[in-house]
Formats: structure tokens, sequence, C-alpha cells
């Protein structure tokens, strides 16, 4: 489908990337924000056979994207001489305000520079040096920052049990924002794919693995499955939402 409104992400992991002037390794994973549902980062693998490098682009540099490469307004050397990341270890405030500034991006963290919601990915200006310097003073904030590779096959659970796992997500493209996460029934027979909004899960258990919902394992089970050209097919009238939101009982 041309231009789509909605990517799975699945479709997007292992995409290559083409900076401004060429080729520059590819898309390895993504971390997404758990309280806003944003995406914040892709983590782009522009190392070789003899070196393991990462590096983290935001959103706000992605130009296009098709079933061949996701594309960047950024050079080659630029990516290169950015910092890297250490993918055993989480990302740090401190680390998220160096690469602000390597980048002169606007800080998705700070509401007051940012036009619209908190985490919008509306094009800005780059950041002043003022800015700059004022982002030093936010090194110790929180962030909220987890990998979709981590959280994949997640067990999902209900009010009345066990149903399946977190198997994918749908992005939306114009803010970058996880409209639905894709839960796969596979322990139900037959099993399929249905989606959910990340706004109604209850609670995600880091240590178990596991996702909580306030929903019954019927109210899953018969739930629309997915279609992801349907629902691009139909995202402007929002016909799928609302079946959902029909199905569901509560609003989307």
């Amino acid at each position: 489908m041309k231009n789509p409104m909605l990517y799975q992400m699945s479709a997007l992991q292992r995409l290559p990337i083409h900076a401004q002037d060429g080729d520059i390794g590819k898309v390895s994973d993504f971390y997404f924000d758990d309280e806003s549902w944003h995406l914040r980062y892709l983590i782009a693998d522009i190392g070789n056979w003899l070196q393991d490098r990462r590096v983290l682009l935001s959103p706000i540099a992605i130009h296009s994207v098709d079933d061949t490469a996701l594309t960047v307004d950024l050079t080659k050397d630029l990516i290169k001489d950015s910092p890297s990341i250490d993918h055993e270890k989480p990302i740090s405030r401190q680390f998220e305000v160096d690469l602000f500034n390597y980048y002169s991006w606007t800080p998705y963290w700070r509401p007051s520079l940012i036009a619209g919601d908190l985490g919008s990915f509306i094009p800005l200006p780059p950041i002043t040096k003022t800015q700059q310097e004022g982002l030093e003073e936010e090194v110790h904030e929180e962030n909220h920052l987890r990998s979709i590779a981590e959280v994949h096959g997640y067990a999902i659970e209900t009010t009345d049990g066990h149903i399946g796992s977190l198997s994918d997500w749908v992005v939306r493209r114009d803010d970058w924002l996880l409209r639905y996460f894709v839960v796969d029934t596979g322990n139900w027979l037959p099993g399929k794919k249905v989606v959910l909004p990340p706004s109604w899960i209850t609670e995600i258990d880091w240590a178990e693995m596991t996702v909580r919902l306030d929903l019954s394992q019927a109210s899953v089970r018969n739930a629309p499955e997915l279609d992801i050209d349907q629902l691009n097919e139909t995202y402007t009238a929002q016909s799928y939402a609302e079946e959902l939101s029909q199905h569901y009982g509560r609003e989307l």
C-alpha cells in the first residue's frame, strides 16, 4: 500500500537505513516511552563484522519509509560520529541530553518547547544555544524508555487468565504514536491476532514479563482480527476503531 498511515513495527525492524548520501546500516530495534506510548528512538546498527556499533536516531529525522528502506534526513558522517550506545545498559537522561545537543534537536521531554501534546514530533527549528545550556539542568530526570524487542513475547493476562502473547505493535506515522499492540491468541485453538490500544493496559510487569488487561479472555478472543491493510484503508473514517470500541464497550 502506498504511503500508509500505520505501520506494523515488525515490518520496520531490520530495514536498511538510507542517509542523504547513501546507505548506512540497518534498523536494529526501537525504544518507546511507556508513559506516552510514543516511539522515541530507532536503534541503527552501523557496525561491521569487526565492530559492533549502534546509535540512536530520533523519529524527527525520518524522512520516509517504504517496503525497502527507511530514509533519514541526515548525512552518513553525521550519523557515524554520533554517540554510541551500550545495548547492555539502559539509556540515561545524560546520554539523551548529549545526543540532542549533538544533533541540535528539540528534546521531546520539554513540553514548553513542543507545539501540541507532550511527545509529538511536529517539525521544529533547531534548538538554540540557550536551550542547549538549559538541557544540562535536566540530566537527573528519569526517562521511560523501553525496547520494542524486549517486550516481544510478553504474556497477556486478562481478568480470568492468560491469553496468548504480545507479538507486535502498530505505529502511527504522523506522530509516531504506538496506536495499537498486537495480541497473538495462539494458546487458543485456532489462534488469531487482534489489536488493542496500549492505553487499556493496566500494568506491565517487567519482572514477570506480563501485560495485564482489565478485559476478559472471551472479549479478546472474539475481537476483530488484525488486518493492517484494513486499518490503513479505513483509518480516516475511523471505522475500525469504532468497531473495536463497540466490541469492547469502551472508548479508544
